[in-house]
């Protein structure tokens, strides 16, 4: 229970301490409409999802009250920092400072398969949008401003430090079985002689260069003149390979019953 009285309505911040387990809970309010010793545990039952339907559990007490919700504010997040490394506190997150981090406590893995769940066949909010959309523009405009401060840029940095990909993950990754283009194919030994011939020529930076820069007409003009002509397409749909003038007839039949359908 709290023993303090207050006659002014003022922002202030409180203290929920478990009566069983000891554990504890540091919050604020500003919206409330009479003075903290009426209105806790009375009318406001804190604004935690976990906490609220169990209030009745909580002994509560008025730590401050103050003249602004900003510095309530602020004294309310000090206290969670200070005791953030404690045990038994049940506050999951608190901040920096003003356009700083927020620190969060790692959600459990019933959490985030819950969170994962309710995103599901949600459309991004920018889907089919472009450029010239104001609501882009506007985001655009916030996100190239914004200068990101040293905490924020080390956890950017650190974020994904020892994380590895399961192995289902890798395996999507490398295109496995039937859906890699190689499925079922290998280089004969003469191919594989030229290729390597070709890398020996140059240093490992050309090479990655060659492979990853666009090529000019020129080259493009040069590749395509050495290109041996293929007479034989294979059907995606049914892996069938088949010459070029049955394809030709296959795909026409196919968009005129498209076209009809």
């Amino acid at each position: 229970m709290n023993n303090y009285q207050s006659y002014k309505t003022l922002p202030y911040v409180y203290k929920l301490t478990h009566k069983t387990t000891g554990q504890f809970y540091f919050g604020y309010r500003s919206a409330n409409k009479v003075p903290s010793s009426e209105d806790v545990g009375t009318i406001y039952f804190s604004s935690s999802k976990r906490i609220r339907p169990i209030f009745n559990e909580f002994n509560f007490e008025v730590l401050a009250e103050f003249f602004d919700y900003t510095s309530a504010y602020i004294f309310e997040q000090q206290l969670i920092f200070e005791h953030w490394n404690d045990p038994l506190k049940l506050n999951g997150k608190y901040h920096l400072g003003p356009d700083k981090l927020w620190v969060c406590s790692k959600h459990t893995p019933e959490t985030i398969e819950k969170i994962r769940k309710s995103k599901i066949c949600i459309p991004a909010w920018n889907k089919g949008l472009t450029k010239d959309d104001p609501r882009v523009a506007k985001y655009a405009k916030i996100i190239s401003s914004r200068i990101r401060s040293e905490e924020e840029l080390e956890h950017l940095r650190t974020i994904n430090v020892g994380r590895k990909h399961t192995a289902e993950t890798n395996a999507k990754k490398a295109r496995l079985g039937e859906d890699n283009g190689m499925f079922g194919k290998s280089r004969s030994a003469d191919e594989k002689r030229r290729m390597s011939e070709t890398r020996a020529k140059h240093t490992k930076e050309e090479n990655i260069k060659s492979y990853s820069r666009i090529k000019s007409p020129e080259e493009l003009s040069k590749i395509k003149a050495t290109r041996k002509p293929f007479t034989r397409v294979t059907r995606i749909c049914d892996r069938k390979e088949m010459d070029l003038g049955n394809f030709a007839k296959w795909l026409k039949t196919s968009l005129i019953r498209h076209h009809l359908t």
